[in-house]
């Protein structure tokens, strides 16, 4: 086993691999994530980091954090969060709005949903076939059925919308950056859906689940406006700072 120092980080070699220990880490309260990240060597000597599994670390701290949200948490951000959506302009010069359903742990779409259809729009929910996620409309939220993992669904495929006819996406997380990064849960369900598509996709996200760093894949999509219970910006322009301390 050796050590050897460097400026910002400094690793222990054992038993064929390298382990990477930062010595500054990320000013957020997930620094600890960063400090666990795995580096392999291949046949070269060469140093590859596996994007991969940078993910997989993370949502599992990231499920822990989630998992320590008060419900009452949950509803007053939630509500703050939906009031942000629906004040925009994002939401108000949108014809066709592609709404998530909501689990008990994410900000709450229902009242979106509703005021959505209230509102006169168009309103697109997802439904899951297989490895591809349909946007169908609904007309009803009655009309509503436990579906993939126990996610409400429409029950029958009727109207459907590709994703560059949509005007306004709104996208679930487990967790965001300021930057529009986004981690999911691994399904991969809404980056094929989206496919590349950046522009009126809006994340939501507890201001408890921002981390300034989240490693991305190719196939990963930034989101093009988060919001928090602290408001909704449009990422990339350094506005969103604020929201991450």
């Amino acid at each position: 086993m050796d050590f050897v120092p460097s400026p910002r980080f400094f690793r222990i070699s054992a038993g064929g691999f390298l382990f990477f220990f930062s010595s500054s880490p990320p000013p957020c309260s997930f620094g600890l994530i960063f400090k666990k990240l795995l580096f392999c060597y291949n046949s070269m000597g060469v140093i590859q980091m596996d994007t991969a599994m940078q993910k997989r670390m993370l949502r599992r701290e990231m499920r822990k954090r989630q998992a320590a949200l008060s419900p009452a948490y949950i509803r007053s951000a939630g509500e703050r969060i939906a009031a942000a959506v629906l004040g925009s302009a994002l939401y108000r010069e949108a014809g066709t709005v592609f709404l998530y359903l909501s689990t008990p742990a994410e900000p709450p779409t229902g009242l979106l949903l509703r005021r959505a259809l209230a509102d006169g729009k168009k309103g697109f929910v997802p439904k899951c076939v297989g490895r591809e996620m349909l946007a169908v409309r609904l007309r009803d939220p009655e009309a509503l059925r436990p579906g993939f993992m126990g996610i409400p669904e429409p029950a029958e495929i009727g109207e459907t919308a590709s994703g560059a006819e949509l005007d306004l996406i709104l996208v679930p997380c487990l967790a965001a950056s300021p930057d529009g990064r986004r981690l999911g849960h691994g399904g991969g369900y809404y980056d094929r859906f989206l496919s590349g598509r950046r522009e009126g996709t809006l994340c939501l996200c507890f201001r408890e689940m921002l981390c300034p760093e989240i490693p991305m894949e190719d196939t990963d999509v930034f989101m093009s406006h988060l919001a928090t219970e602290a408001g909704l910006k449009e990422t990339g322009d350094g506005s969103l700072s604020p929201l991450a301390e």
